[in-house]
């Protein structure tokens, strides 16, 4: 309670702060049409979160408002680089007045909480938020990982029938609008999630948050940005 909250298209008279402050009978509530609904909390500092909980607004609407949601947690002010704890809210989880928990897979230190819907994935249905509260459960600092530095990865990378090289280590691909973004937890995922998807010849990876941005562009097509969180990788010649 108390904590600066923002959401993406506040409703009037429905702000962010609304899921904090303990009243199961107020809610925020973001407006329909959103094409990327999100809502967010800043912890203010850093805490060590084992899960997000969820209650939405019960007695209206319709349940599927809040399918596909996911719950996030991590330092990031940018809700979209901070790793997701748990799946996205299925439709059983999206009903109004039901208590949802988000386990994140491991304890992890976070100062900002959120949740967002992609309206683009064919399972939303007027997506938007009406949240009666959301809280985290809090672990001591000693039960997350202590932070390292990223993970070397190797300059190639297998990926089942093709080897990605690195192309570029300290940018990433500036070109508008990659094919897809992904998740993934290492540079052999994000090259395999390439390999899966139709036109996909390159892709760029930072490991520190697991982002993963899929493109259809040949090397002498890329335009690098400088950006020391990413490295860019290209088919090996």
């Amino acid at each position: 309670m108390g904590k600066p909250a923002w959401e993406s298209t506040p409703l009037e008279n429905y702000p962010a702060s609304l899921a904090l402050d303990g009243d199961m009978s107020t809610f925020s509530h973001t407006i329909s049409g959103d094409p990327h609904p999100w809502w967010k909390v800043d912890l203010l500092s850093e805490h060590c979160l084992g899960s997000i909980t969820v209650s939405l607004r019960d007695g209206c609407c319709y349940q599927d408002r809040f399918i596909t949601a996911v719950a996030r947690a991590g330092l990031s002010f940018n809700i979209i680089e901070n790793q997701p704890c748990g799946a996205p809210a299925t439709r059983a989880q999206s009903a109004p007045g039901s208590v949802n928990t988000f386990l994140c897979d491991t304890p992890r230190m976070a100062r900002y909480v959120s949740l967002d819907i992609d309206a683009s994935n064919p399972a939303t249905t007027d997506p938007m938020f009406m949240l009666a509260e959301v809280t985290v459960q809090e672990f001591t600092a000693g039960e997350c990982p202590v932070p390292t530095d990223p993970i070397p990865v190797p300059v190639h990378v297998n990926a089942t029938s093709a080897n990605f090289e690195l192309m570029y280590k300290g940018a990433a691909i500036g070109n508008t609008g990659p094919l897809a973004t992904r998740v993934a937890k290492s540079a052999k995922r994000c090259a395999a999630s390439c390999l899966k998807l139709t036109g996909c010849v390159s892709f760029d990876y930072a490991p520190g948050t697991g982002q993963c941005h899929l493109h259809n562009l040949n090397a002498q097509d890329i335009h690098k940005i400088p950006n020391e969180d990413f490295m860019i990788f290209v088919p090996v010649q």
